[in-house]
């Protein structure tokens, strides 16, 4: 019978060559830089994450780089505001409008007070007049200065702060709309105005010679315009009407309801 000790597993020898195996790998780790690695781990970028410094006059560096690359300019974020224009307001003029009784004919005639606290004069030549009832009108131009037995122009109205115009009904007793003057009571002496003119009368001067001998007085003229429509139609109710000032705009200038 055959001895068979020597054939038989030696555990030491397992042992042995499993701790060659480990010396062998910690080898191959130690050679390929296992150390740095480990270093290399803790550390993911290769070079550290450029930071910014604004600490001295607003200018970037880079913390690995001795030189200055440039200046990046300081920037401030503004809310932005969306602007939208506003709608040009018309200034209105003041105008105090009142309604005159109608005399035997039935015709009647609208007073125009233009303020003293206008800062502007107003030309009125072109304004429309319309009420609801009637038919409404254009003012017409008017002569400031006109003279008996001749034809006179006629002019826009330039109203200044403190004029006052009359808008009548009639026909002129003297064919134009005209600015009252101080030689004008000459012409009622024998011609009838509805409404009154003022009664300004120097001597025994005809109206034209009147005129000739004050016309470049500094109180010659007056802030007082009579204004003629000369239509057979009526331009507002007697009864009752709303009548308004419009200008070529078609903005409401001054009105009346009565």
């Amino acid at each position: 019978m055959a001895d068979d000790k020597g054939s038989g597993h030696n555990p030491v020898d397992d042992l042995k060559l499993l701790l060659l195996f480990f010396i062998i790998l910690w080898l191959f780790w130690f050679v390929s830089g296992g150390p740095a690695r480990y270093e290399l781990a803790q550390k993911p970028f290769l070079r550290p994450p450029v930071t910014t410094d604004f600490s001295q006059n607003n200018m970037w560096r880079d913390p690995n780089i001795g030189e200055q690359y440039g200046s990046i300019p300081s920037i401030k974020i503004r809310k932005v505001v969306r602007i939208v224009p506003r709608k040009q307001s018309v200034i209105r003029p003041t105008i105090l409008l009142s309604k005159g009784l109608a005399d035997s004919s039935g015709k009647s005639f609208l007073k125009m007070e233009f303020s003293i606290l206008n800062n502007a004069s107003l030309n009125i030549t072109g304004l429309t007049v319309r009420g609801l009832l009637g038919d409404g009108f254009v003012v017409p131009g008017a002569s400031s200065l006109p003279y008996q037995g001749r034809i006179n122009e006629e002019t826009d109205i330039l109203l200044t702060p403190g004029s006052v115009v009359y808008l009548i009904e009639h026909k002129s007793p003297t064919g134009v709309s005209f600015r009252i003057n101080k030689c004008m009571g000459r012409l009622a002496d024998f011609q009838t105005f509805y409404p009154p003119l003022p009664d300004y009368k120097y001597g025994k001067l005809n109206y034209n010679s009147c005129v000739e001998n004050y016309k470049n007085d500094s109180d010659f003229y007056l802030n007082d315009w009579r204004v003629y429509i000369g239509i057979d139609k009526k331009t507002w109710s007697e009864t009752g009407d709303f009548v308004k000032i419009i200008d070529n705009s078609g903005n409401t200038l001054s009105s009346i309801f009565y």
